[in-house]
């Protein structure tokens, strides 16, 4: 199986966070071949462009990033565009962000500011129609 990894965000860019070689390692590790690894912006269109693409070279392609409650977690929306599909809110996803969010307030409410937890619950728990949704034990994004 030809695998390709996807890693999106300005944050992975600039250095600040390191996972393709992490995935890459597991993939490798599970039998499967690593074709490719890519890591592009927080860039919508170019995000469905390369899903659009690589959908026929590959059998298979992760893609990582972009998929929190900021403005610029854009993935969510690009797969739904590359494979023409609707963004639809997951009543599990939305319920599990909005535990997330109190247990982060929770931690030390003295510290925790409304900016801080400023962002769209709904937006964070979108996910284009027809996904299968995977839970994840640790963040607080989805897998898809």
């Amino acid at each position: 199986m030809e695998v390709a990894i996807l890693t999106v965000g300005d944050e992975v860019l600039a250095g600040d966070i390191a996972n393709a070689q992490w995935l890459a390692t597991r993939v490798t590790d599970s039998g499967a071949t690593v074709d490719r690894i890519l890591t592009i912006p927080d860039d919508r269109d170019r995000i469905a462009a390369t899903l659009r693409e690589w959908t026929t070279a590959v059998d298979a392609t992760i893609v990582t990033g972009g998929l929190g409650g900021t403005h610029d977690d854009v993935t969510a929306d690009a797969l739904a565009d590359a494979f023409d599909r609707e963004l639809v809110v997951d009543d599990t996803v939305r319920q599990d962000v909005l535990e997330k969010v109190a247990d982060y307030r929770n931690l030390d409410p003295e510290t925790v500011t409304a900016e801080e937890l400023d962002f769209d619950v709904d937006a964070w728990a979108s996910l284009p129609a027809g996904v299968v949704r995977y839970s994840t034990r640790e963040g607080s994004v989805r897998a898809v």
